[in-house]
Formats: structure tokens, sequence, C-alpha cells
């Protein structure tokens, strides 16, 4: 994947969001240690050391039998943050220095969690939306950490091969390998923008902003592996796209209407301009065969916007003829 693929789409995850995941993450884990290491110390038990030894705990907790909402919201963030926190410290406030394994287990497991947190919430019928932006936010920053991950790989490589002179095709294997995973993660963030999008049918700004973020991710994933996949979610976020836009374009027009009905001219010029917009929009995203609809009722508001221009046309005439 190339250098800069990020700023090829709008809303892709930036280096920021790394950082702000990684700053609370540690935060928590500074607080989570020092009340770990408190009731151990009342115990008279000994701390580990190993950092994955708690993400292992966390593991534990929630890959068992039956997990509790309550148990897992209340100590598996707290072990995790923990485990990078400790982790963190060995590699001396380096996060680049922090041990893949450690970076990589975080990152899975905080995914699971949030993963599994929503199911129970599903079951138990509890709104969702909170955890699915929590999952949304953790994909983000795990594609913006692997993706430092292969430039700097990457580098290693090509600076490897230069130096010993051999074959380069095993570097370009390698990092074709590490691309395609990073596909899959964006793939993957896609794909919850689309269930999101389809899920939220209460406030419609959401939903479009969902499945804009969906379509874009997923036309940059189209484009890198022509996946058949991501096409089919592609079409999926465009169907709920042209839907709200076509919506969009006839609330325009009936606020158009109530202008013009009112005399308010340059409300009704200003949302007649947007319902054409909407309407342009929407039929730019309709494949040929589902035009017919959409496209009648495009040509009826031209017909609206004539006629109120015309009208306007003559009024101002007639004003004109009483000012003389």
């Amino acid at each position: 994947m190339r250098p800069g693929w990020s700023e090829s789409v709008s809303t892709s995850p930036g280096p920021s969001t790394l950082e702000e995941l990684v700053l609370r993450a540690l935060e928590q884990g500074e607080k989570y240690d020092a009340q770990y290491r408190a009731e151990q110390a009342a115990n008279n038990m000994v701390v580990p050391a190993d950092p994955r030894f708690f993400i292992n705990q966390a593991r534990k907790m929630m890959y068992g039998a039956e997990p509790s909402a309550k148990k897992l919201q209340r100590l598996v963030p707290g072990l995790l943050a923990m485990g990078l926190f400790r982790e963190y410290q060995r590699a001396e406030g380096d996060w680049g220095a922090a041990r893949d394994v450690i970076r990589i287990s975080y990152m899975k497991e905080s995914l699971q969690l949030a993963r599994t947190l929503g199911k129970l919430a599903v079951g138990r019928e509890k709104d969702t939306r909170a955890l699915t932006a929590d999952v949304v936010r953790l994909h983000e920053a795990a594609i913006v950490d692997h993706f430092l991950r292969i430039e700097r790989y990457s580098r290693y490589a090509r600076e490897d091969m230069k130096e010993t002179d051999v074959n380069g095709k095993p570097v370009r294997v390698r990092i074709s390998q590490w691309n395609r995973t990073l596909a899959a993660h964006l793939l993957e963030l896609g794909k919850i923008h689309v269930e999101a999008a389809w899920a939220e049918t209460l406030y419609k700004r959401k939903q479009q902003q969902h499945a804009e973020q969906a379509f874009e991710i997923l036309a940059m994933v189209y484009k890198l592996t022509k996946s058949g996949e991501a096409m089919l979610q592609m079409r999926e976020s465009n169907q709920i796209l042209r839907y709200n836009i076509w919506k969009m374009g006839q609330a325009a027009w009936t606020r158009a209407r109530q202008a013009a009905a009112s005399g308010d001219s340059t409300q009704a010029q200003r949302q007649y301009l947007l319902a054409k917009h909407r309407y342009l929009q929407c039929l730019s995203r309709l494949e040929m065969g589902k035009r017919e609809t959409v496209f009648e009722e495009y040509r009826k508001l031209q017909q609206d916007i004539y006629r109120w221009t015309k009208g306007k046309t003559g009024q101002q005439v007639d004003e004109r003829a009483e000012e003389s």
C-alpha cells in the first residue's frame, strides 16, 4: 500500500487517532497498575513483571464460559491497559520500541472486548451505538498502527536488501502480505460502518455519516485489491446514501414550495437549488434501470422551478410598471 494512502480518503484515520487511544490507555493502565499493586501487596502477593501476564488474564475472562458484561467492563479494560502500560515502561516511553506482540494483542483483545460487550448488549436489548463507536475507534487506531509497522518493516527490509545484495523477491512478498492484512482491516472497518448505518434508524444524519465513511473506505479497498466483498459492501452503503439523498431532495422541494407560497423568494430559490442538487446526486448513484421514478420527480421539479421563476419574473415586471 502506497505511502500517504490515508490522505486519499477524507474519513481515514490519521496518526492522532492512534496517539489519542494510546494516551488514554496508558493513563488508564497507570491508574489500574497502582490499584492492582496495592491489592496484591495487601494480600502479600507478588505482582508479575511480564506485561503479557495481564493481557492473558483479560483473555481468560473474555473467552471463559458465559462472560458477565458487568465483570468484563469492570476488569478487562484495566488489565489490557495495564499490560500496555507495563510494556510502555519497559520500552522507556517509546511506543515504536514496544514489542509488536503486546501492541497487537492490546488492539486485538480490546476489539474483541467491544464486540463481546456489543453482543451481550443486543441480547439484553440495549442501545449499542456507543459500543459501535468504540469498535470504530479501535479499528482506526489498529489500522494506523499496522500501517506504521508496515512502513518501518519495509524500510528495514529494503535496507537489509541493499546491504546484503540479496534477491528482492522475498522482501516484496512480505510487504505484499502486510498490505493484504492492512486491506483486511480497512474492509472490516468499512463493513462496521455499513452495519452501523443499517442499524441507525433514529438519527438520519448519523446514518448518512456512517454510509459515507463506509463508501469511501470500501472504494479505496476495492481500488487497491479489486475485492468482490468490498464491492458488495459498497453497493449496500450506496443504497443507503442514495435513498437518504432522495429524501433530502424531496424535503428541500417541499420547503421551496412553502417559501414560494409565503412570498419568500430568497428562501425559495435556495431550497429549489438544493432540491435540484440532491436529485442530481441521487440520479448519479442510481443504476440505469432504477432511475425512472426519481427522474420523473426531477422532471416535475424542473417544471415547478420554471413556473415559479416565470411567475416571479412577471411579478417583477408588474412592480416596475406600477412604479413608473
